[in-house]
């Protein structure tokens, strides 16, 4: 047989080698799967003692995934069996190595793996895909020298070659799983989320009560209820901030807003009237209502006991997770317009007439879940014929437009003062004016607002 003839021979053999190698890798995209029919082709290919594929993580960091001798055994510790230089270099210069005798190469002679370890033959070529370096395969004989060749180093680069397409296709298919299975499970979760928030909001006569909740992801920390008091069928409103963002803040948002509803109807620390401090401004003191501040302690006790009990709950069982949300709850009576209510840390509220601002709700206590038994101050005020009272979220005044300018909180009251139709024109307002200046940029945060608007004549 001529000179040709054999090389023709040998060089039909590889590709069909090459091929059937190929062949194995796509065969599956579950990524380790891939990983260990790459090794175990390669050992099989180069008659190798060892076998490694090293990838690049995310970090810039190598990661060891894939260690096999002969016969598919696999290495323990094969970071500690392998000359990590010979890997660095190759990927740092992305072409492949040969040694036939690494022990009296030059170019290992300050690698102390290569002593230590007793290396002798090695190859090690770059997983390289569109030109981007993947990470590396390393073969590798510590019996014999020069068992490996220049043509054992071309096959093992095109096997590489090969390798890092099959590789690079597992890696991207297993990100789309993991990014569908997030969207799924983000996606039950903001249905979950949403079942906390009442959609069918309470229109008592007289009244108009408005809602809107925006969250800037999937799921947020932003709450709003609105719900009637069986016994005394006065309204109970509250909007909460919780800290953070995202997955966390929807959990603790959740366990809030189930706490206050459940505490508040369940009302079961009558005993703590003694602790309550109701503050009358001047303005009533000097205008008594019809109803006295008797007739509403039941409210005021259910109210405090609510607010205080969440709080406590927070910080003495997740007081470790350091979560907490500023909270506005108030008990509205339909019938006087009598709000009496707690500010946890939240935004002052704001009350607004056809004069223009009427007064700001300042906090009468700190978030909610920072410290146990802290001092919650309940404080009245009355909603007169005309008023409307606006609740928010600091989501609104802080949100950006593509210029990375404010919404502000300035700009927010300019717009409830202005004159409206209706509770409904109002906050329609909001949202067309904020939306706008949002533009084309990102939603940083949650933006929520409640409402209530008490009817003129």
């Amino acid at each position: 047989m001529t000179d040709d003839r054999v090389t023709t021979q040998i060089t039909n053999e590889r590709l069909t080698l090459l091929y059937e190698i190929s062949q194995t890798f796509n065969s599956s995209l579950d990524l380790d799967m891939v990983l260990n029919n790459v090794i175990d082709a390669i050992i099989d290919a180069t008659n190798a003692e060892h076998g490694f594929v090293i990838l690049i993580n995310d970090n810039g960091d190598l990661e060891f995934r894939a260690a096999r001798g002969v016969n598919q055994t696999t290495i323990d510790d094969p970071q500690l069996q392998i000359s990590r230089g010979v890997i660095e270099g190759v990927i740092r210069e992305g072409g492949p190595v040969l040694t036939q005798d690494a022990q009296v190469d030059s170019r290992f002679s300050g690698m102390q793996s290569v002593s230590i370890l007793g290396l002798m033959s090695i190859m090690c070529a770059p997983l390289r895909v569109r030109g981007d370096i993947l990470g590396a395969v390393y073969v590798e004989n510590r019996i014999q020298a020069g068992i490996f060749t220049n043509d054992d180093l071309d096959l093992l680069n095109s096997i590489a070659s090969s390798a890092a397409i099959a590789i690079e296709n597992a890696r991207l298919y297993q990100v789309a799983v993991e990014k569908g299975r997030m969207e799924r499970e983000l996606q039950v979760a903001r249905n979950v989320q949403m079942s906390f928030i009442p959609t069918d909001i309470c229109q008592p006569e007289g009244w108009e009560i408005g809602t809107f909740l925006s969250p800037a992801r999937e799921v947020g920390g932003d709450f709003y209820d609105v719900f009637t008091l069986e016994r005394s069928q006065r309204i109970g409103l509250v909007l909460g901030d919780v800290c953070d963002k995202g997955v966390g803040a929807a959990m603790f948002m959740a366990l809030f807003r189930s706490l206050i509803r459940a505490y508040v109807e369940q009302h079961a620390c009558m005993d703590h009237m003694q602790k309550f401090h109701i503050v009358v401004d001047e303005r009533e003191a000097q205008e008594p209502h019809d109803e006295s501040l008797e007739s509403i302690t039941s409210d005021v006790a259910a109210l405090y006991d609510a607010v205080l009990l969440t709080n406590n709950y927070i910080a003495t069982i997740h007081g470790h997770t350091n979560m907490f949300a500023t909270v506005f709850f108030g008990i509205l009576d339909v019938e006087t317009g009598t709000l009496v209510y707690i500010n946890g840390g939240h935004e002052p509220p704001v009350i607004v007439n056809n004069q223009g601002l009427k007064d700001r709700l300042m906090p009468t206590g700190p978030a909610l879940g920072l410290f146990p038994d802290v001092d919650f101050e309940v404080k009245r005020t009355v909603l007169e014929k005309g008023d409307r009272f606006l609740v928010f979220t600091d989501g609104v005044g802080d949100a950006l437009n593509e210029q990375g300018e404010s919404f502000t909180e300035e700009r927010l009251l300019g717009l409830i003062q202005a004159p409206a139709l209706s509770l409904t024109d109002l906050m329609e307002r909001i949202k067309t004016n904020l939306f706008a200046h949002i533009g084309k940029g990102k939603q940083y945060d949650d933006i929520t607002l409640l409402g209530a608007w008490r009817k003129a004549e």
